[in-house]
């Protein structure tokens, strides 16, 4: 129900961690985004969306850097399974529990 942006140390830092054990982080930007649990994120290959389907029915779009809403994608009749963006056009692909698929 809430979508988090959480920033990783780079690969060298991470490496020390493994070795050393838990590593503690603290989310960057927090937002409340559906009102059912959130089944998939995925982010554009541009970084600049990032898109959550839910058991609410809906996928919506936030920009990356504020978790602004850009826009809420209504339709299907049952929960959202899944979303992808395209590696080449401006495409959201949806898939939802009532076997239809949405582009």
């Amino acid at each position: 129900r809430t979508l988090k942006v959480w920033p990783l140390p780079g690969s060298a830092v991470m490496n020390r961690y493994s070795e050393e054990g838990d590593i503690s982080l603290r989310a960057r930007l927090s937002a409340r985004a559906h009102d059912k649990e959130i089944n998939i994120v995925s982010v554009a290959p541009n970084d600049s969306l990032i898109a959550s389907g839910s058991q609410d029915k809906t996928v919506k779009l936030w920009r990356a850097t504020d978790l602004g809403l850009h826009g809420t994608l209504k339709g299907h009749k049952r929960g959202i399974w899944d979303c992808q963006f395209s590696p080449h056009d401006r495409v959201l692909a949806t898939a939802s529990g009532d076997r239809t698929l949405k582009l």
